[in-house]
């Protein structure tokens, strides 16, 4: 996964269709899915390695953002750039919207105050459950298929 992270980002943009994509970010999402069971657990266990754990998935969804924004992303807004894209635009940017959640959370973990830590964990689960279900249910779909756009409306 490493070496096909840095010949992307050796790529700033990508507009040609990649044909494993899609199950390597499929794949990516469930690995993200076990790290944050395991984040999430370790939260309401008040664990020793809740940090660790932290940063752990936070890395992971660092290198699949990478990965996502540089192919996922940029190929569908070079695809589709005369349709309206602002949902695409907007869940594009939901996650960089939402670091600050993280950084509430390791410092609610940092000072022991469980009950915060737990009701951010469910918030960053609830907008992560949402972005992974737009991705694999409407844009895989919209990147391996061709479109017109007024076919997109409502997807993006």
């Amino acid at each position: 996964m490493f070496n096909f992270i840095r010949k992307i980002s050796r790529k700033k943009i990508d507009k040609h269709f990649n044909g494993r994509l899609i199950s390597t970010l499929h794949k990516d999402h469930e690995a993200l899915a076990k790290l944050f069971n395991l984040l999430e657990k370790a939260v309401k266990d008040s664990s020793n390695d809740t940090l660790k754990k932290l940063s752990d998935f936070l890395d992971e969804l660092n290198l699949h953002l990478l990965l996502e924004n540089s192919k996922l992303y940029t190929y569908l807004e070079f695809r589709y750039k005369y349709c309206d894209l602002k949902k695409l635009k907007k869940i594009k940017e939901e996650i960089s919207k939402n670091l600050y959640l993280f950084d509430k959370l390791k410092t609610a973990i940092k000072e022991n105050r469980h009950n915060e830590a737990l009701l951010l964990i469910e918030k960053i689960k609830h907008f992560l459950l949402r972005r992974i279900q737009y991705e694999e249910e409407k844009l895989y779909d919209v990147y391996t298929n061709l479109y017109k756009c007024s076919q997109l409306r409502g997807i993006l």
